[in-house]
Protein backbone atom coordinates (compact mmCIF):
# COMPACT_ATOMS: atom_id res chain seq x y z
CA UNK A 1 0.00 0.00 0.00
CA UNK A 2 1.15 3.34 -0.85
CA UNK A 3 0.75 6.71 1.46
CA UNK A 4 1.29 10.15 0.58
CA UNK A 5 4.27 11.55 1.85
CA UNK A 6 4.08 14.81 3.85
CA UNK A 7 4.79 17.47 0.82
CA UNK A 8 1.98 16.06 -1.23
CA UNK A 9 0.05 15.77 2.55
CA UNK A 10 0.43 19.79 2.40
CA UNK A 11 -0.47 20.47 -0.76
CA UNK A 12 -4.00 18.57 -0.63
CA UNK A 13 -4.54 20.16 2.44
CA UNK A 14 -3.85 23.75 0.50
CA UNK A 15 -6.02 22.99 -2.46
CA UNK A 16 -8.81 21.47 0.26
CA UNK A 17 -8.00 25.46 1.78
CA UNK A 18 -8.31 27.32 -1.61
CA UNK A 19 -11.09 25.57 -2.78
CA UNK A 20 -13.27 27.40 0.11
CA UNK A 21 -15.57 24.46 1.63
CA UNK A 22 -14.26 25.24 5.24
CA UNK A 23 -15.78 21.78 7.41
CA UNK A 24 -14.00 19.65 4.40
CA UNK A 25 -10.94 21.61 5.12
CA UNK A 26 -11.08 20.94 8.64
CA UNK A 27 -12.14 17.82 8.72
CA UNK A 28 -9.37 16.75 6.37
CA UNK A 29 -7.11 18.62 8.89
CA UNK A 30 -8.26 16.70 11.81
CA UNK A 31 -7.93 13.20 9.79
CA UNK A 32 -4.37 14.26 9.53
CA UNK A 33 -3.63 15.81 12.59
CA UNK A 34 -4.54 13.28 15.02
CA UNK A 35 -4.95 10.05 12.51
CA UNK A 36 -8.27 9.59 12.99
CA UNK A 37 -11.03 7.27 10.79
CA UNK A 38 -13.70 9.17 8.75
CA UNK A 39 -16.66 7.40 10.63
CA UNK A 40 -14.89 9.02 13.83
CA UNK A 41 -13.77 12.64 12.56
CA UNK A 42 -17.39 12.97 10.83
CA UNK A 43 -19.11 11.75 14.27
CA UNK A 44 -17.40 14.76 16.30
CA UNK A 45 -19.50 17.13 18.05
CA UNK A 46 -18.92 20.60 19.36
CA UNK A 47 -18.52 19.78 23.06
CA UNK A 48 -15.43 16.99 21.37
CA UNK A 49 -13.20 20.38 21.26
CA UNK A 50 -11.87 20.36 25.19
CA UNK A 51 -10.07 23.36 26.85
CA UNK A 52 -6.80 22.29 28.09
CA UNK A 53 -5.67 24.44 31.15
CA UNK A 54 -2.27 22.70 31.34
CA UNK A 55 -1.35 24.83 28.02
CA UNK A 56 -4.29 27.27 27.63
CA UNK A 57 -4.78 25.85 24.24
CA UNK A 58 -7.89 23.32 23.13
CA UNK A 59 -8.23 19.51 22.05
CA UNK A 60 -9.67 17.32 20.10
CA UNK A 61 -11.81 13.97 21.88
CA UNK A 62 -11.58 11.22 19.50
CA UNK A 63 -14.05 8.72 20.14
CA UNK A 64 -13.50 5.11 20.77
CA UNK A 65 -13.08 2.79 17.25
CA UNK A 66 -12.77 -0.94 17.26
CA UNK A 67 -12.34 -2.01 21.01
CA UNK A 68 -10.13 1.11 21.48
CA UNK A 69 -10.38 4.13 23.64
CA UNK A 70 -10.92 7.93 23.75
CA UNK A 71 -7.68 9.69 23.09
CA UNK A 72 -7.27 13.66 23.09
CA UNK A 73 -4.99 15.75 20.31
CA UNK A 74 -4.12 19.00 20.63
CA UNK A 75 -4.99 21.64 18.45
CA UNK A 76 -2.19 22.56 15.98
CA UNK A 77 -1.94 26.45 15.63
CA UNK A 78 0.76 27.05 12.69
CA UNK A 79 1.59 30.43 10.92
CA UNK A 80 0.29 28.95 7.69
CA UNK A 81 -3.15 28.99 7.08
CA UNK A 82 -3.59 25.69 5.76
CA UNK A 83 -2.66 24.07 8.70
CA UNK A 84 -4.14 26.11 11.77
CA UNK A 85 -6.59 24.44 13.17
CA UNK A 86 -7.94 27.65 15.03
CA UNK A 87 -11.25 27.71 13.08
CA UNK A 88 -12.33 24.39 14.77
CA UNK A 89 -12.64 26.05 17.88
CA UNK A 90 -14.10 29.00 16.25
CA UNK A 91 -16.58 26.60 14.57
CA UNK A 92 -17.05 23.91 17.77
CA UNK A 93 -18.12 27.30 19.65
CA UNK A 94 -20.81 27.82 17.29
CA UNK A 95 -22.12 24.60 16.74
CA UNK A 96 -22.19 23.40 20.79
CA UNK A 97 -23.46 20.02 21.28
CA UNK A 98 -24.40 18.73 17.26
CA UNK A 99 -22.65 17.62 14.73
CA UNK A 100 -19.27 19.56 14.25
CA UNK A 101 -19.33 18.61 10.40
CA UNK A 102 -23.19 18.43 9.87
CA UNK A 103 -23.13 18.49 6.13
CA UNK A 104 -20.46 16.12 5.71
CA UNK A 105 -20.61 12.28 4.90
CA UNK A 106 -17.93 9.99 3.99
CA UNK A 107 -19.09 9.51 0.64
CA UNK A 108 -19.13 13.08 -0.16
CA UNK A 109 -15.93 13.50 1.78
CA UNK A 110 -14.50 10.81 -0.67
CA UNK A 111 -15.61 13.24 -3.58
CA UNK A 112 -14.13 15.96 -2.67
CA UNK A 113 -10.46 14.32 -1.95
CA UNK A 114 -10.41 12.78 -4.99
CA UNK A 115 -11.33 16.69 -6.63
CA UNK A 116 -8.17 18.36 -4.22
CA UNK A 117 -5.54 15.71 -5.29
CA UNK A 118 -6.69 16.83 -9.26
CA UNK A 119 -6.46 20.65 -7.82
CA UNK A 120 -2.84 19.90 -5.69
CA UNK A 121 -1.44 18.76 -9.16
CA UNK A 122 -0.54 15.16 -7.30
CA UNK A 123 0.33 12.42 -10.41
CA UNK A 124 -2.80 10.82 -11.89
CA UNK A 125 -2.81 7.93 -9.92
CA UNK A 126 -3.18 10.09 -7.00
CA UNK A 127 -6.92 11.25 -8.40
CA UNK A 128 -7.51 7.56 -6.99
CA UNK A 129 -6.84 8.86 -3.63
CA UNK A 130 -9.36 7.71 -0.70
CA UNK A 131 -9.96 8.32 3.20
CA UNK A 132 -9.75 4.50 3.89
CA UNK A 133 -11.94 4.46 7.21
CA UNK A 134 -9.79 1.43 9.00
CA UNK A 135 -6.72 2.87 8.79
CA UNK A 136 -4.99 4.93 10.85
CA UNK A 137 -3.47 7.47 9.01
CA UNK A 138 -6.11 7.74 7.07
CA UNK A 139 -5.32 8.51 3.30
CA UNK A 140 -4.16 5.43 0.97
CA UNK A 141 -4.38 4.87 -2.78
CA UNK A 142 -6.86 1.53 -3.48
CA UNK A 143 -5.62 -1.24 -5.79
CA UNK A 144 -1.91 -1.02 -4.86
CA UNK A 145 -1.21 -4.09 -3.91
CA UNK A 146 -3.85 -6.10 -6.10
CA UNK A 147 -7.54 -5.93 -5.39
CA UNK A 148 -7.87 -8.28 -2.17
CA UNK A 149 -5.08 -7.38 0.09
CA UNK A 150 -3.81 -4.19 1.57
CA UNK A 151 -1.20 -3.33 3.68
CA UNK A 152 -1.34 -1.81 7.26
CA UNK A 153 0.91 -0.15 8.98
CA UNK A 154 0.77 -0.95 12.97
CA UNK A 155 1.50 2.09 14.80
CA UNK A 156 3.17 0.63 17.67
CA UNK A 157 5.47 -2.14 15.67
CA UNK A 158 5.95 0.07 12.50
CA UNK A 159 6.23 -2.86 10.51
CA UNK A 160 3.17 -3.98 7.58
CA UNK A 161 0.78 -6.72 8.15
CA UNK A 162 -0.75 -7.89 4.70
CA UNK A 163 -4.57 -8.58 5.28
CA UNK A 164 -7.28 -9.54 2.87
CA UNK A 165 -9.96 -7.30 2.17
CA UNK A 166 -12.14 -9.39 4.52
CA UNK A 167 -9.36 -8.77 7.29
CA UNK A 168 -7.59 -12.12 7.67
CA UNK A 169 -4.37 -12.32 8.17
CA UNK A 170 -2.00 -13.26 4.92
CA UNK A 171 0.92 -15.93 5.83
CA UNK A 172 4.37 -13.95 5.44
CA UNK A 173 5.63 -14.18 2.01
Amino acid sequence: MEFLQKPEVIALLKASFDYGNREAHLALLTMYATGARVSQVIALKGCDIIPDPSTGGYRIRIGAAKRGRTRTFRVLVSPNPALDMRDLVALAHQRGTSMLFGGLTRHYLHVLIKKFAKTAGLHERYARLRAHPAHRRGLWLPGSLGPRCRVHLRSRERRPTRRRSDGCRLRPA
